[in-house]
């Protein structure tokens, strides 16, 4: 699954400390913070797309995650056509852009 996928152990405890107010913050089993409180399943951001493009060592997948975060017209369509009209999830962005690995902590913030 998708913890495997990123090299993740879904037993192993995690303890998140916000550097910003609205940050998540606690300690977490893995397995739980990535089934019952982070929505992988939500369409996202075009912030999301800006931070995976800082971590993608894949140039395509650089060039392509700058385009979908771009306030450009045609990145704005890009991403539109890519993530917003195909419903396209967190997780399924992750496994097209598989170069781009945050750290956990970037991960869930």
């Amino acid at each position: 699954g998708f913890l495997t996928e990123h090299g993740l152990e879904g037993e192993e405890w995690v303890e998140l400390v916000a550097r910003q107010h609205g940050e998540l913050a606690g300690v977490y089993q893995l397995r739980h913070l990535f089934t019952e409180v982070l929505d992988l399943c939500a369409v996202p951001a075009r912030y999301f797309f800006e931070v995976l493009a800082n971590f993608a060592t894949n140039d395509q997948h650089r060039e392509k995650l700058e385009e979908f975060s771009s306030s450009t017209l045609e990145g704005k369509d890009a991403l539109y056509e890519y993530c917003k009209f195909e419903r396209r999830t967190c997780s399924e962005v992750l496994w097209d852009f598989f170069s781009a690995r945050p750290p956990l902590e970037v991960l869930v913030n």
